[in-house]
């Protein structure tokens, strides 16, 4: 219930299982309590795969790259809101500031939207009244488009009070930032990921489609926290990117590995067994039957 889709915005259905390897004992990881096979993929996506219109795309994931990234997150953030308290409070003001005043933004453009139909509404109603005083139009059709503007101007009025009143709401409060600042100080332990400290820190996760570059996966993962929602920290490295002449030094090397593998295992034994039944066949005597003697 934690992890949506960055696409269609559905939340990610996980799936469990034991895996392609028959062979494999299915047994859950003693640490993480994982099967072989546990993952997420995005809701809209499995409903519909086996349609003719399919809908969004996989965004696959494993369960336990989920929740390593996700505790990576916890950890990075909570040891430096603790260690650089200043600092950190300084960061989320800044993340707080430039998040409400997009949305504030957004809330003025839309109430000013509003409002121009509420009035051009009431200008429709004014004309549609004079047609039917003039006879224009007859009883039973001004009383139907009469109806229709009065409900779509209730309606109006009613997102538009909602939303003056969400924009007047807006302020640069920081007592989010403290109160995450208290719920770090409660755990001492950042080393495993508990379902109860994943409750506590996470809001909701979001997860990106992924792409290979150079045999590297990347995938964009938000993680959103209690209180103070996602904050850029200094020390979040980028990924190591091998370049392609690297790349491909290290698929011929594989390539190589996998051949000499196979051919220890699998090829030479059978070689050396014919091998074997051919010296055993030629050391054996000539049997004569006793017509071929006659």
């Amino acid at each position: 219930g934690l992890v949506y889709c960055a696409d269609c915005g559905e939340k990610m259905y996980n799936h469990r299982g034991k895996g392609k390897d028959k062979k494999r004992v299915y047994t859950p990881d003693p640490q993480s309590g994982l099967l072989p096979a546990d993952a997420f993929q995005c809701r809209e996506y499995t409903v519909t795969s086996r349609r003719e219109t399919k809908k969004c795309f996989s965004h696959f994931i494993t369960t336990q790259a989920l929740r390593e990234i996700a505790l990576s997150a916890i950890r990075s953030t909570a040891t430096f809101a603790i260690q650089n308290r200043a600092e950190f409070l300084r960061r989320v003001r800044e993340t707080s500031a430039a998040k409400q005043s997009a949305d504030a933004k957004v809330l003025q453009q839309r109430i000013k939207k509003t409002q121009k139909r509420i009035d051009e509404l009431d200008r429709l109603s004014v004309k549609l009244y004079e047609d039917y005083a003039y006879e224009r139009i007859p009883l039973k059709r001004y009383e139907q488009i009469a109806a229709m503007y009065e409900a779509e101007q209730t309606d109006l009025k009613k997102v538009l009070t909602a939303d003056q009143k969400e924009l007047a709401t807006f302020d640069h409060d920081t007592d989010r930032a403290e109160q995450f600042l208290f719920l770090a100080k409660k755990y001492t332990d950042f080393s495993v990921l508990t379902n109860e400290m994943l409750l506590a820190f996470v809001d909701r996760i979001v997860v990106y489609g992924a792409t290979r570059v150079c045999g590297v996966k990347l995938q964009n993962i938000e993680i959103f926290l209690k209180h103070i929602g996602k904050v850029e920290l200094p020390d979040q490295a980028p990924p190591v990117i091998p370049t392609p002449e690297e790349y491909e030094a290290e698929k011929r090397r594989k390539r190589q590995e996998y051949d000499r593998k196979y051919y220890y295992e699998k090829r030479k034994p059978k070689d050396e067994a014919k091998k074997k039944a051919a010296m055993q066949k030629a050391s054996e005597p000539e049997v004569v039957s006793e017509s071929e003697q006659a």
